[in-house]
């Protein structure tokens, strides 16, 4: 137990150096002080309940036969520390340093005011190497949350990212893939409208390839006109068949040819 000592009417009072407890014990030999009627106040009971829950501690249930000084160190051990031993040694009755001034002030004014000082001081200084030391131990531990969740925040962002990519890529491909269709479409009829124009130019210009004069040919082109053509032309390609203009041509000059005769 690491112990700074305070003087007091030429004798000297521990104060723990992690926690800021005084020994009250010491406190009342330096002035022929009794402790324990001090303890056995009701003041003093309310004040120690007071503090306790204020830091949080849950009262014990007193034991039958304690006395009246006895029911505060029974009650909440952590606040009010008994000791075995005499002060020179670590023992005696240790308490919280906020309990500290009201029991120096009932001593006396003059030690109220010194213990005052002392509390003071181990709060300005010793207390931060306390709070140092405690978080120095917890900064493992911070330090791993930390990285931790950095690293949680590394995964999230790399698959966020990966998911738009890959919806970013099938919304390039749906594009690409409409953009075809539609093209494809649009050749196919600029295709067929190109073949009926060719086709029906090709009828105009002339008789068929291989097919010999007839007196009466003009008299077929003008009954083979170009909207019966188209009609023709459709009509086959639903059908599968795959026959040039030229030959259909022929086939409707022999029946139109036979039909004369």
């Amino acid at each position: 137990m690491n112990i700074i000592l305070r003087s007091a009417n030429g004798l000297q009072i521990g104060q723990r150096r992690e926690d800021g407890y005084i020994n009250a014990t010491a406190m009342c030999v330096a002035y022929d002080k009794d402790l324990s009627k001090w303890l056995a106040t009701d003041n003093t009971f309310e004040l120690v309940a007071a503090l306790a829950k204020r830091l949080g501690v849950q009262p014990k249930s007193p034991k039958k036969g304690n006395s009246a000084w006895t029911r505060v160190s029974v009650m909440y051990p952590t606040v009010v520390v008994v000791r075995r031993g005499s002060p020179e040694n670590g023992g005696g009755t240790w308490i919280h340093y906020k309990l500290a001034v009201p029991l120096a002030m009932w001593i006396s004014a003059e030690f109220a005011l010194l213990v005052s000082d002392w509390v003071e001081y181990w709060l300005a200084t010793h207390q931060n190497s306390v709070q140092e030391r405690t978080s120095s131990n917890l900064l493992p531990t911070a330090n791993a949350y930390l990285e931790s969740s950095q690293m949680l925040n590394r995964v999230i962002h790399t698959a966020i990212h990966q998911q738009t990519n890959s919806l970013r890529s099938a919304l390039k491909a749906l594009e690409s893939e409409n953009s075809l269709t539609a093209s494809t479409h649009q050749n196919l009829a600029e295709v067929e409208a190109e073949d009926i124009n060719l086709d029906a130019e090709e009828l105009k210009r002339g008789r068929p390839k291989g097919k010999r004069s007839h007196p009466d040919y003009e008299q077929v082109t003008a009954y083979i006109k170009k909207d019966t053509y188209q009609e023709i032309k459709i009509s086959l390609l639903r059908e599968g068949q795959k026959r040039e203009f030229s030959e259909l041509v022929q086939e409707l000059l022999e029946d139109w040819l036979k039909s004369r005769t």
